[in-house]
């Protein structure tokens, strides 16, 4: 049974004014809190020139309610299309539906929501490359240093203990890692002792002939 009709006082006026209009409920939540019935909560915003939305679910139920979108609206909403904004946050926004956020954007030519998406997508990715890229070449660059300081420490002769102290390294990683990298920066961690460097070419260079005069041997063998 639906609620008789009555006449409203200035101060129902005042309070349907504000649940509808400024608290964004719905005339059927107005009704239930004042207790009034709807054709009273229509004449009062008939009275006052505020249009009333459209049908659909009000922010008090868990969705926006559905309304027109003024000609002022909408060049803010061309706006914030150009800009690239999602439809389902510009739906909220403006009180309308995404379909019709969708719509808006197909008949002014604009990307739609996939389109936005697949760019969204593509920037995050592009994000992602350079930031492993950027962490790349820092992670290069204190290799570098870290490499430049080693040698430093070893041509000014200091010990393998001492470099692994000042580098915060092991002493049986720092050996490694000297001997490893003589071989593509000699100039950076030269030989202390010339004769190390002529004894391996002179052991390298018997090694060579004695598995020459080994293959010669197994020749003579086979023939």
């Amino acid at each position: 049974m639906s609620k008789p009709q009555r006449v409203l006082t200035p101060g129902l006026e005042e309070a349907v004014l504000n649940l509808y209009s400024r608290q964004r409920m719905s005339i059927r939540r107005v009704s239930v809190i004042l207790d009034v019935d709807f054709q009273s909560i229509r004449r009062v915003l008939t009275k006052h020139n505020v249009r009333t939305r459209g049908s659909g679910y009000s922010p008090d139920c868990g969705r926006p309610a559905l309304a027109k979108i003024t000609a002022d609206q909408y060049q803010f909403l061309l706006q914030d299309l150009k800009a690239g904004k999602r439809h389902s946050p510009l739906a909220r926004k403006y009180g309308v539906s995404r379909e019709r956020i969708r719509q808006i954007a197909k008949a002014e030519k604009m990307p739609t929501g996939k389109v936005l998406q697949q760019r969204e997508s593509e920037l995050k990715k592009v994000e992602v490359r350079a930031t492993k890229q950027l962490q790349r070449q820092l992670q290069r660059d204190h290799r570098v240093k870290q490499i430049q300081h080693m040698g430093e420490l070893w041509r000014n002769g200091c010990e393998v203990p001492d470099i692994a102290k000042a580098l915060n390294l092991r002493p049986e990683s720092v050996a490694v890692r000297i001997s490893t990298l003589r071989r593509r920066f000699p100039s950076w961690f030269p030989y202390r002792h010339p004769g190390w460097a002529t004894g391996k070419a002179v052991r390298q260079e018997a090694l060579d002939l004695k598995n020459v005069i080994r293959i010669e041997d197994m020749s003579a063998e086979w023939l």
